[in-house]
């Protein structure tokens, strides 16, 4: 099935969470019906959070052991130079990380490891193919995740929507999150993003966003950076033609290390919970915010 269908689903599955949540509210379960609806809902966010670990040291040991030391030494510093600038307004906020892994670490074992393996590539073939083959696993794995997607969206939709005491006032506060995150995640993504591309290859960057629409999709409906990593770089290797061995260093590194995603959250999340408190937030503010 496309991904096109996999969207449809997930509108379909949040719909029919909100019908369900809605009927519950108005007519109400047992707190043991409750407990076993929020079971599925749960397990899938637990899956997002078990593919972090592997995602991430499979692909950088992959992509780092595959290349030439000084090869890879100068993509890092390309890497983490553009990290830098993209990230340095965020600090705030990288300390809030999207699962209990340490990210940090794992990136850091993994850019060892894999350095290890590309100077002593003859004596770690079967190690280096073990994680080859593991990041291969990987791309199955997070299509497979994605498909029971529409069925945790379905129950989490229902059951946290069974928890909200004051819908009117829940309701403002979602839509005003909504747009505020559509407009910035636009103004980032078709805006900046793309500007950025053109200076560095002086190419048409709809290509480009074409290509890598479908992972910021499932980043989007999942809400987790390390589950669109394999799709990434799927879709870069496959679609955009670029080196793999550049390609499955580079997205990991940078789906962990760069925060722009999250900073825009925690700003928006600030900015909301401050009016639903009834504070008025303004221009001052919401410099001081982003």
């Amino acid at each position: 099935m496309s991904e096109n269908s996999l969207n449809l689903c997930l509108v379909g599955a949040a719909a029919g969470g909100m019908a369900l949540g809605w009927h519950i509210r108005h007519h109400g379960v047992s707190g043991r019906l409750l407990k076993l609806m929020d079971f599925p809902g749960e397990l899938y966010m637990r899956m997002l959070e078990c593919l972090a670990m592997p995602v991430v040291t499979s692909s950088i040991v992959a992509g780092l052991g595959s290349v030439d030391i000084l090869l890879a030494g100068n993509i890092g510093l390309i890497a983490m130079l553009y990290f830098v600038v993209a990230t340095a307004d965020e600090a705030p906020f990288t300390t809030v990380s999207e699962s209990r892994a340490n990210v940090l670490g794992l990136l850091s074992v993994s850019v060892m490891l894999g350095a290890v393996l590309s100077v002593t590539v003859s004596e770690s073939d079967a190690l280096l193919n073990l994680f080859v083959g593991l990041s291969n696993a990987t791309v199955t794995v997070s299509h497979l995740t994605a498909w029971f997607s529409p069925v945790g969206v379905f129950f989490l939709v229902a059951t946290r929507l069974t928890q909200v005491k004051d819908m009117d006032r829940a309701y403002g506060a979602v839509r005003s999150f909504f747009h505020v995150i559509l407009a910035g995640l636009a103004a980032y993504g078709l805006g900046l993003l793309p500007v950025l591309y053109v200076l560095a290859t002086r190419q048409d960057p709809r290509h480009f966003l074409r290509v890598t629409l479908a992972p910021a999709m499932k980043a989007f409906r999942s809400a987790s950076r390390t589950v669109s990593v394999p799709g990434t770089i799927e879709a870069l290797e496959e679609l955009a033609s670029l080196e793999p061995r550049i390609v499955r260093f580079v997205i990991p590194v940078g789906a962990n290390v760069s925060m722009s995603g999250t900073a825009l959250v925690a700003a928006a999340t600030a900015v909301v919970l401050a009016r639903l408190d009834g504070l008025e937030v303004g221009l001052e503010e919401l410099l001081i915010i982003g």
